[in-house]
């Protein structure tokens, strides 16, 4: 019973597998059947198919004229309820915008030392430069430390802008106390540096010391890759030379919470200049200067991600390539078979499509981000490999001799090939899109419509282009643009002949009589763009025995692509087994077996038999299914027939091919598993970048220190009471000796208790 059972589910399984079998055949056959017939209506009005798509991209691409840009690394790369935005919006809401740091590194160069006497009063000089360097921004005019001006520094308890630098370090000759026009003060910079802290007071523009706080610098922070001096000590050292300084400038604006105050970038720009202009005099001395301000990232990044003259440039050089490669891999030396100019169609195609959704997506109201430059590209390679799909279907056609049959029966064997390939990418776009990086998820929209719009005007534009051609095609030998030309301008008759037409028209000539060469143009009964035959009754140049009447059956239906293409490796492989058969002395048996096309078999034989041989009843004439001499991409498919279609049936071969496979799907799984998440805005900056200088030249000199964290207590906290200052004392304490943190790192509130 149980067996009973099982069996009727597995009948029930089959006939809902047929079920299911059923109606895909009917959906696919319903699929091909529309695309057939949306060719036919193409065929009739291509004109229309060309200019109304030109004229709708070229409306819609003025939305390109809204576009807005996006370059701020944070809203591009950074999610926006990650645990690093939230508590940035944190940190904002308590304490207001955070500094802006600029930094100034000072190498010398061939390791000279830094702390000799006329550098370090270059320094000094280049250090008061930077204290009154201003800037105006609508009418007001903003400094560093001036006090004639608004200052743009942040200032510690006692007033003093937070600047820090070695030169700080050193005490002036003397003090003073009025800020006078002569700002290079005499510095003692014979005294020596202490080890690994320096006591000294936080100075101004006037080199007073009045309410100024005595700070303990840490040296190593300042100062790297330094000569010691007793050698060997590591307390109560005195610093003999270094070979790298760093300086340190914070900038904010009081009043504003604006981190990209306008005023901050501009002196930010201002100091950039000042650098720049700096570095062949320290040069000169033999001192190196590398900057780095907040504003860089974001000037290097919009500098490599914004549209220049050379990108623009190599967007023209890429779109000459694939324009040329398209025309010449589509030319053929056979002039009227040529496809060169429906090739440059489908590129064209390919670049209406851009511009419909370029301006469909700004007129939508989304930002331009950096990643979009890849677009285009992506859309070309798409719409192009279309292109190439239809004319190889356009090809394999051949036999069809009526231009309108032969253009819907290329489409109704691809069309469903293309719609599938385009499904595929707009549902991996698709799913992209719903990224939450800006950057990720307006790339994927944009591209999304693009292959959208790229299958929308590969099935009219470019189809067009092809319907045109096949007219000029079956129009024969002669000028190739006047026979192009011509084809738009005829308007076409009923393809549907009357019944007195059909009996009027003559039987079939004989089989001996149908042979003619493929070069020369079909004769005008079959070739003219007018004289169209039925559906269903098109010629494949299949020669019968005896000569059909007029009361006999129709000819059989013309052979899709596939049908051909089985033939043409069928023929191939018949002819290769008869001529070795014929060039090699073996036993009669197998002879004969090889002459019905029996595999030669064997681990390293072909596996790619035809025991039922050639039937020309069935088949027609086997010298029927080649392709004319000078069909576009008649060597290529050869070729593929000859050698690794013949070599994949080979059982080494798939051996070979399975291992080759497996190896690189087991070097696949490694490298996942060796990936690391994360973004380094380092890396999307140029190779020549001088903020990427700067860091790796800091991290060279400056090995023991990362980048500056900060401890935050967001909640409120009972400072007054002793436990808790004692309590985060100790906190500080365990931050100072953890491995991962520098123990010369203090904070202020610490100090007061």
């Amino acid at each position: 019973m149980a067996g009973d059972a099982k069996k009727g589910l597995w009948c029930r399984l089959g006939e809902v597998r047929e079920v299911f079998h059923s109606v895909k055949e009917r959906l696919v056959d319903r699929i091909n059947e529309g695309f057939y017939r949306y060719t036919l209506f193409v065929y009739d009005f291509p004109c229309w198919f060309i200019w109304v798509p030109v004229l709708m991209a070229l409306l819609m691409g003025v939305g390109i004229l809204n576009r807005t840009e996006e370059y701020a690394p944070m809203k591009l790369y950074a999610l926006p309820d990650s645990q690093a935005m939230k508590d940035q919006a944190r940190l904002t809401e308590l304490f207001g915008t955070m500094p802006r740091v600029t930094y100034l590194l000072v190498e010398g160069i061939d390791g000279q030392n830094l702390l000799q006497p006329h550098i370090l009063r270059a320094l000094n000089h280049l250090d008061r430069q930077v204290a009154n360097l201003t800037v105006t921004v609508d009418g007001e005019t903003y400094g560093y430390e001036d006090p004639r001006y608004e200052s743009v520094c942040v200032k510690d308890g006692t007033g003093r802008c937070e600047h820090e630098s070695v030169v700080q370090l050193y005490p002036p000759k003397e003090w003073k106390t009025d800020y006078g026009d002569d700002r290079n003060y005499e510095v003692d910079f014979t005294k020596s540096l202490n080890y690994p802290y320096h006591l000294q007071f936080r100075l101004d523009s006037s080199w007073s010391r009045n309410d100024s706080s005595l700070i303990r610098w840490p040296v190593p922070l300042l100062a790297a890759n330094v000569t010691l001096e007793p050698e060997g000590c590591i307390e109560g050292c005195k610093v003999k030379a270094a070979e790298a300084l760093l300086f340190r400038w914070l900038l904010r604006r009081e009043g504003s919470d604006d981190f990209w105050d306008p005023v901050l970038l501009a002196w930010e720009q201002a100091w950039l200049d000042l650098m720049w202009e700096q570095m062949p005099v320290f040069e000169e001395i033999g001192v190196r200067l590398v900057r780095n301000a907040r504003r860089s990232i974001d000037d290097e990044l919009e500098e490599s991600t914004r549209l220049g003259l050379l990108d623009y440039a190599r967007y023209v050089i890429g779109g000459i390539i694939i324009f040329s490669y398209c025309a010449i891999v589509n030319f053929s030396t056979t002039p009227h078979r040529s496809k060169s100019l429906p090739a440059l169609f489908g590129c064209f195609a390919a670049l209406w499509a851009v511009m419909f959704s370029a301006g469909l997506y700004h007129s939508l109201g989304f930002v331009h981000v950096p990643t979009i430059a890849a677009t285009p590209f992506l859309v070309m390679g798409i719409g192009v490999d279309d292109m190439f799909v239809i004319f190889n279907s356009y090809a394999l056609a051949v036999k069809v001799t009526d231009p309108r049959e032969r253009v819907a029966v290329a489409i109704k064997d691809c069309g469903i090939s293309i719609t599938i390939t385009t499904l595929t990418n707009l549902i991996a776009i698709g799913v992209g899109a719903s990224s939450d990086l800006l950057s990720i998820r307006n790339f994927c929209i944009i591209t999304f419509l693009a292959l959208l719009m790229g299958y929308f005007y590969a099935l009219t534009f470019f189809l067009a282009s092809v319907c045109l051609d096949a007219k000029r095609e079956a129009a024969g030998k002669g000028p190739y643009l006047e026979t192009w030309c011509n084809t738009c301008r005829k308007r076409r008759r009923s393809s549907a002949p009357t019944p007195a037409q059909k009996l009027a028209q003559p039987p079939p000539p004989p089989a001996a009589e149908e042979h003619h060469d493929p070069e020369q143009p079909q004769p005008d009964s079959t070739t003219e763009p007018e004289q169209e035959q039925e559906h269903h009754s098109v010629s494949i140049s299949a020669s019968h025995p005896s000569t059909p009447s007029r009361t006999s059956s129709p000819p059989p239906a013309a052979l899709d692509t596939f049908e051909l293409a089985a033939l043409q490796l069928k023929a191939q492989e018949l002819t290769i087994r008869q001529r070795r058969a014929s060039t090699t002395s073996t036993t009669s048996t197998t002879s004969s077996s090889r002459q019905h096309g029996c595999s030669s078999g064997g681990f390293f034989g072909v596996h790619l038999g035809y025991e039922d041989g050639w039937d020309e009843a069935r088949d027609g004439p086997m010298a029927d299914v080649e392709e004319p001499v000078g069909t576009v991409g008649r060597k290529v498919r050869w070729a593929f027939r000859r050698f690794w279609g013949r070599w994949v049936t080979i059982p080494a071969v798939k051996v070979v091919t399975l291992l080759l496979f497996a190896g690189y799907i087991a070097v696949s799984v490694w490298g996942v598993t060796r990936m690391t998440t994360g973004l380094d805005l380092l890396w999307l900056t140029p190779e020549d970048s001088y903020y990427r200088v700067f860091w790796s030249r800091y991290f060279t000199s400056f090995t023991s220190y990362g980048e500056d964290v900060f401890v935050v207590f967001p909640n409120r906290q009972e400072w007054w009471k002793k436990e808790v200052r004692e309590e985060y004392m100790a906190y500080e304490d365990r931050l100072r000796s953890g491995g991962y943190a520098s123990d010369q790192v203090f904070s202020g509130m610490y100090e007061f208790y």
